[in-house]
């Protein structure tokens, strides 16, 4: 019997060559190639049509949380080619008309305030009132003040129609421009809530030692600026103060201070000296949360949007 066995597998190895042996794995990976290909061609339909639902489904829902964010109601659109609302189109609930991105909401919406004692700066809040600080506007004694910008194409005339009680510094300093006329393609800004230390935040205005050296227009461009909140300080006056790092200036007072999604967190008021060589400038808004309660007892109505927590820089 063993002699069998013996004389089986010599046979066996006999036959079984390595030339043989490679032809045979060799049909044995193609036959394995031909059922892979074969079973991938018949799901593969079904596949595709569930894994396009699966990601349209999340692309709807990524769409909402950023809308969600940035409530501001020139950036509600999030798609490739996403254009802004003006404000005729979000009171109307349309679609948006106006062309543009974040630089273009701004620009068009910040003015240059001026008149015979100084300049300073303010922004839209609807087509025909601008937010400025009360120390702006503070002293011309009945003079109209000017409001400019390269969107608006020339100085239109502006009255005071509401001013806070005082403009000292801890105390809300806000003032409210009203013009006649509502110039064509401007844009209106929303009003954020208090915004949160870290937060990224930028600055917009017309600060006099930047636009002395713009000689390109009749009407400079406003200056923009960035940095991040490093405070939120109550103040007994009831007033909230945003310390921040987006460099401001004399002119820059009543520029807007705003986040990533375009919407007012605050209103750029003062800076404070270097006191020390062991110190720098602090740069000082007005919250949007005191903003939002001056216009409030003004009986000035406005636009708001939600926080802008989604893309916090930090």
């Amino acid at each position: 019997m063993e002699t069998n066995k013996l004389v089986s597998i010599q046979r066996f190895e006999t036959w079984l060559t390595p030339s043989l042996f490679y032809v045979a794995l060799a049909i044995l990976i193609a036959g394995n190639i031909f059922v892979w290909f074969f079973l991938k061609t018949g799901t593969s339909a079904p596949d595709s049509s569930n894994v396009i639902s699966v990601l349209s489904n999340e692309r709807d829902k990524l769409k909402a949380l950023l809308e969600k964010a940035c409530g501001s109601a020139g950036l509600i659109s999030v798609d490739r080619n996403s254009s802004l609302m003006s404000p005729d189109d979000v009171r109307r609930n349309q679609a948006p008309s106006v062309k543009g991105n974040l630089v273009d909401l701004l620009q068009s919406a910040t003015v240059m305030v001026s008149h015979s004692k100084g300049i300073g700066s303010g922004f839209f809040i609807d087509s025909n009132t601008i937010v400025t600080n009360r120390h702006v506007v503070e002293g011309i004694n009945g003079e109209t003040v000017q409001i400019s910008s390269r969107v608006i194409g020339s100085a239109i005339s502006a009255k005071v129609i509401s001013a806070s009680q005082d403009s000292q510094v801890g105390s809300a300093d806000f003032a409210l421009l009203r013009i006649d006329r509502a110039p064509a393609g401007i844009n209106a800004l929303s009003i954020s809530g208090r915004p949160i230390p870290l937060q990224k935040v930028f600055a917009v205005g017309f600060p006099g030692s930047a636009i002395q050296t713009d000689s390109n227009s009749d009407f400079p461009s406003p200056i923009f600026t960035s940095g991040d909140v490093s405070a939120i300080q109550p103040q007994p006056s009831g007033v909230e103060l945003v310390i921040h790092t987006a460099d401001i200036s004399p002119g820059s007072s009543g520029g807007a201070l705003f986040d990533r999604c375009g919407s007012v967190v605050g209103v750029n008021t003062f800076v404070r000296g270097v006191e020390s060589r062991s110190e720098s400038r602090r740069l000082f808004a007005l919250s949007a949360d005191s903003l939002r309660k001056f216009l409030d007892a003004s009986g000035q109505k406005y636009s708001t949007a939600a926080n802008c927590t989604s893309i916090n820089a930090n």
